[in-house]
């Protein structure tokens, strides 16, 4: 009798949270930069390299005990996780470099099929080679055969890699377009966090403005639209200003 009581507790305990949970307790969400760090050697290529100082990445503890030898790319770590470069080393550097994720066991967390990865709203340290995980936004940037998208905290694909270049806006929304930098008139698209289109591709550019709303660029004209791209402003307007409060500031320059 007592036992049951005692695991009713611990059940009860563990819903409360109350009780580490055993990925906790075993250190699932642990910062690896705490512990360990990446190291560098120095790459011995053929004579055609010479001149051309190129490195490989590994793991150290911080005591200097080798965990992973110095065999990839690249590599950062981010929180529990360990992301990895590996291509090839060539008269002009690394080639043909697949970026995946792997676990301090080297058990492959996410495979070395992308051209980049990398969490979003975080700061990057190059000198050590870890990710701040301080603003992180539970998704990751994911760039395949040229092409950007975005995947879940899980990696799970919200976003397919289908696109040029990507910006995240606050509160939370990614706007996408098919050349490689964001100007005006690039053809533009809009997505949720979670991966839904909020606005098709037929906007030379948008702006957010809160409240689901949207001040949209379409012929030269601007208006506004809301998450179902239902016109609140028609598109009339030569320029859009601002938005005060429950209005917006549109202008027209034609007499």
């Amino acid at each position: 009798m007592k036992n049951r009581l005692l695991s009713l507790a611990l059940a009860l305990a563990l819903c409360l949270g109350l009780v580490p949970s055993v990925s906790a307790a075993a250190g699932g969400s642990q910062n690896l930069s705490d512990s360990y760090e990446v190291f560098k050697q120095e790459f011995s290529g053929d004579s055609s390299m010479v001149g051309l100082l190129q490195y490989d990445y590994g793991l150290k503890d911080k005591a200097g005990n080798i965990v992973i030898p110095a065999k990839y790319t690249d590599m950062f770590l981010f929180k529990n996780m360990i992301f990895v470069g590996l291509g090839e080393h060539s008269a002009v550097g690394p080639v043909n470099v697949k970026w995946g994720a792997i676990d301090i066991k080297q058990n492959v967390i996410v495979p070395l099929e992308y051209d980049s990865i990398g969490p979003l709203g975080v700061t990057y340290n190059r000198d050590t080679h870890v990710y701040d995980s301080n603003g992180f936004i539970g998704r990751y940037s994911i760039r395949k055969n040229g092409l950007v998208g975005v995947a879940a905290e899980d990696f799970s694909v919200l976003i397919k890699p289908a696109y040029r270049y990507f910006q995240f806006e606050k509160p939370g929304y990614f706007r996408f377009t098919n050349t490689d930098k964001p100007y005006d008139d690039n053809l533009t698209t809009l997505y949720d966090i979670a991966g839904r289109q909020m606005l098709p591709m037929v906007y030379q550019a948008i702006k957010c403005l809160g409240d689901n709303l949207f001040a949209v660029k379409k012929n030269n004209l601007w208006g506004v639209v809301n998450h179902q791209n239902q016109a609140v402003v028609p598109l009339i307007y030569q320029d859009f200003i601002d938005r005060y409060k429950s209005s917006f500031i549109m202008m027209d320059y034609r007499e």
